[in-house]
């Protein structure tokens, strides 16, 4: 019997050492993969730093270009506030001075400007011809009345 239980407890022994070995190889397995989970975790890890670290800086030019938008903006309205004020003045001056809209007005009176030029002119070297008819009247009256008196 006792033989029996000697190889009743070897077949046992190997079946157990057969677990054990299939326990170790699985102990290994699951090493293996803490390892893999170890070193994924780290490398996450690194990775969200990293991100972290973009996103700050991302987050820290979205607010400048925020800023440089609101500057933008406000410029803008400053332009488009002024565009209109000078769009207002044109219609003001546009109803004071109904020429600057019209062509054919803006030609009369540059043709009618002319020729009051040309009739200044002309009253100009009249009233000066006209002087030198006076001068010479005064001058040369004595004669004429000279003659006059002869001829009467």
């Amino acid at each position: 019997m006792h033989l029996i239980d000697y190889e009743q407890l070897k077949i046992e022994n190997t079946n157990l050492n057969e677990k054990i070995e299939e326990r170790n190889e699985e102990l290994l397995k699951l090493r293996k993969k803490a390892t893999t989970t170890i070193h994924i975790l780290t490398h996450v890890k690194e990775k969200l730093e990293f991100i972290r670290n973009e996103n700050s800086s991302l987050q820290r030019q979205v607010g400048t270009m925020e800023e440089t938008l609101t500057a933008l903006r406000d410029k803008l309205n400053h332009s488009k506030r002024e565009r209109d004020h000078f769009a207002n003045e044109n219609i003001h001056m546009r109803e004071k001075m109904p020429m600057i809209g019209s062509e054919d007005l803006l030609l009369d009176y540059e043709v009618r400007k002319k020729e009051i030029e040309a009739c200044r002119i002309s009253i100009v070297d009249l009233t000066n011809k006209h002087h030198q008819l006076i001068q010479w009247i005064s001058t040369h009256q004595p004669l004429l009345d000279t003659m006059q008196a002869s001829v009467v």
